[in-house]
């Protein structure tokens, strides 16, 4: 049943508008069904499904110091401005959010209770990429290139597409990728496709290379996976997106470092050509350097990013304690923006006839929404993970065990969990959807993961 969890995690198109945050979204209901049905079958006791008592205590004074902050600014804006904030729906969105992260806690702790079970999952992460290019991005690529896909790219946008309500410009000719000649998966828009491949599965593929291992159990040679991770770089560039040439660096850069003799080697040689083959297309290509150029070398119209950036760090001095709630950021946002960077057209023509300003940034958003009485507690908890992880790492190899091949599955699990995290920690200095269901989904896995190999070491 692990085998079904990725791809139904990718199934966030929005089922109806206005129901609270991840609730309107496919994977939550099936889960759910999954878990009842583990429980009913007894093949899990929810006796032995257990969170500690100080992240309850956490999750409650959270949810308080939330709910208390957002009627301040709710308060606040209804008094001073014509921006007011939401306060039922603020309100519901968080308990939502909360009682998401916690049931998929419980949900990842009751599925993943075998070698197999983690085994079909990590499978179905590596299949489920491969099906999601073949199906869904290669004809996305070649509509950018020709009209002759359009009509399956645009059925698939239409039945699978998660799009942003409010921007329906986005995909006025059927779909996203047929109307912005980006390649954005199911995703809204290609950033947020870009942070889920760097986040969910760039980091499978760079710890099946750095262990070589391989999740099908020696079926394919672990030159399979660098041919992945190649074609996902590839694939990046036609999502024409800063986020996506971040990832690309960010790869090379953890392949450099984990790679070894021979292999850096061919690693170093294969980036050579690589690098040969982008100055000559830069040079010789006027499409392929606009691309670079628009994306990378002269990228232009980030003044609402920076202004908004500012505005929320702004925003997190003026209320470290309790930040300002969450949802609660548009009065704020144009309160605190500088005045230099809103000169433009997208903030005149967008952000100020809709009285609404996007959070670009996960750090800021982070620390602006929850201030330090949630974010120190939290990054204290995922410090003391990573920790544990090295760890059990370092456990794992120097414990005399003759099953090596359940040390090479848990190995592999912590570095791709250490991966993650680094490309997570980077990209959220940008913006995307960090309450999707698969980003849930994969580190409550890791977390549950974790937990259990560290009483495995307790005895």
């Amino acid at each position: 049943m692990t085998f079904l969890l990725v791809p139904i995690s990718l199934l966030n198109k929005v089922l109806v508008s206005g129901v609270p945050g991840i609730m309107n979204t496919v994977p939550l209901y099936l889960f759910a069904i999954m878990f009842f049905w583990q429980v009913r079958s007894k093949k899990v006791r929810l006796e032995d499904l257990t969170v500690s008592k100080k992240a309850y205590v956490f999750f409650v004074v959270a949810c308080l110091a939330q709910i208390v902050t957002v009627f301040r600014s709710f308060i606040i804006t209804t008094t001073n401005s014509t921006i007011p904030v939401n306060l039922f729906s603020n309100i519901g969105n968080m308990l939502v959010t909360f009682s998401a992260i916690i049931f998929y806690y419980y949900f990842c702790d009751a599925m993943f209770t075998s070698e197999k079970a983690i085994s079909s999952f990590l499978q179905s992460g590596i299949v489920t990429l491969i099906v999601l290019y073949m199906l869904v991005v290669i004809p996305q690529i070649i509509t950018t290139f020709t009209p002759a896909l359009d009509g399956w790219v645009n059925f698939v946008g239409r039945v699978f597409e998660e799009r942003h309500p409010g921007n329906t410009l986005f995909y006025l000719n059927g779909s996203y990728a047929t109307t912005e000649h980006r390649v954005n998966g199911f995703a809204p828009e290609a950033s947020f496709f870009a942070a889920m491949i760097g986040i969910i599965f760039i980091p499978l593929l760079l710890s099946a290379i750095h262990n070589r291992y391989d999740v099908f159990k020696k079926r394919v040679s672990r030159y399979f996976y660098y041919a992945l991770l190649l074609l996902t770089m590839i694939i990046l560039m036609f999502a024409r997106t800063t986020t996506g040439f971040l990832i690309v660096f960010l790869a090379i850069l953890i392949l450099l470092l984990i790679v070894h003799g021979r292999e850096r080697l061919f690693v170093m040689i294969m980036l050579g050509f690589i690098l040969i083959l982008v100055i000559g297309l830069y040079i010789a290509n006027p499409t392929f350097q606009t691309l670079v150029n628009s994306y990378l070398l002269k990228k232009q119209g980030t003044d609402n990013r920076m202004g908004g950036t500012i505005s929320l760090f702004k925003m997190f001095l003026s209320y470290p304690i309790l930040g300002v709630g969450s949802g609660a950021t548009d009065y704020f946002m144009f309160k605190y923006v500088p005045i230099s960077t809103t000169n433009n057209l997208e903030f005149y023509s967008n952000f100020l006839p809709a009285q609404s300003y996007p959070v670009q940034s996960i750090w800021g958003e982070f620390f602006a929404y929850f201030g330090v009485i949630i974010m120190i507690p939290v990054l204290i908890y995922i410090a003391k993970k990573v920790k544990i992880a090295i760890g059990l790492r370092k456990w794992l190899h120097e414990k005399n065990v003759a099953d090596h091949q359940s040390v090479a599955l848990y190995t592999y699990v912590i570095d791709a969990f250490l991966y993650s995290l680094i490309f997570f920690a980077v990209l959220a200095c940008f913006s995307f959807s960090w309450t999707e269901s698969y980003y849930l989904l994969f580190y409550s896995f890791y977390i549950v993961i974790i937990n259990k190999l560290a009483l495995q070491e307790k005895g």
